[in-house]
């Protein structure tokens, strides 16, 4: 037998029953991998809904209601519909 936490006649570490798998050999994540996919999901999902509403400037949002020259007087875009 091997000492807890020390190193066994085979060469692997000895692990609580945990984090072994079925074969005796350990996977171990990083947690920030684990929450790296909801992260991004959640960053995707909050630009999504706070793009410029109709009527706004896509680059600055500024509200183009009334523009006649096509032109953001904000920023100097063109006035893209949508």
């Amino acid at each position: 037998m091997g000492r807890r936490g020390g190193r066994a006649s085979g060469g692997t570490w000895l692990l609580p029953s945990y984090f072994r798998s079925l074969v005796g050999v350990s996977l171990i994540v990083p947690i920030w991998m684990l929450f790296l996919p909801a992260g991004c999901f959640t960053v995707w999902l909050w630009r999504r809904d706070r793009r410029p509403p109709k009527g706004h400037c896509q680059a600055c949002g500024y509200n183009l209601t009334g523009n006649t020259s096509g032109i953001c007087p904000e920023c100097g875009e063109p006035a893209t519909t949508g």
